[in-house]
């Protein structure tokens, strides 16, 4: 009999409540994630231009994990108390990032070689 109770008390499903913010990154981790991937991929898009398309990648994909939270009515909901409604924001700027230091840095690496064209 005992064992039975047992039994039938673990498998009952009980309504549990956990915090998101350990679940999702800090700010200092997602800018200190973006920053990182932004001077890396910069200089390689430095180096050679074609890499900027590494960088449309990783931003799509930085970005695509901050859509997630948005399209979720009840876990943005969770995300926006805990975390504040800057969250969502920060996010798809610093997915921004990535993408926009590497354009900046083929734009500077083509005025500097004389390859830009103004004139259009």
């Amino acid at each position: 009999m005992k064992r039975a109770i047992a039994l039938t008390i673990i498998s009952l499903p009980l309504p549990a409540s956990a915090e998101i913010a350990d679940k999702i990154a800090s700010y200092p981790s997602m800018w200190g994630i973006s920053i990182l991937a932004s001077l890396i991929i910069a200089l390689l898009s430095y180096w050679k231009p074609p890499f900027v398309i590494l960088a449309i990648v990783v931003s799509f994909f930085l970005g695509a994990s901050y859509v997630d939270m948005v399209l979720d009515d009840h876990f943005r909901r969770l995300v926006v108390s805990e975390m504040g409604a800057g969250y969502l924001i920060s996010g798809f700027c610093s997915a921004g990032l990535v993408l926009a230091s590497s354009a900046m840095v083929v734009l500077i690496r083509k005025r500097r070689r004389g390859t830009l064209r103004t004139d259009v």
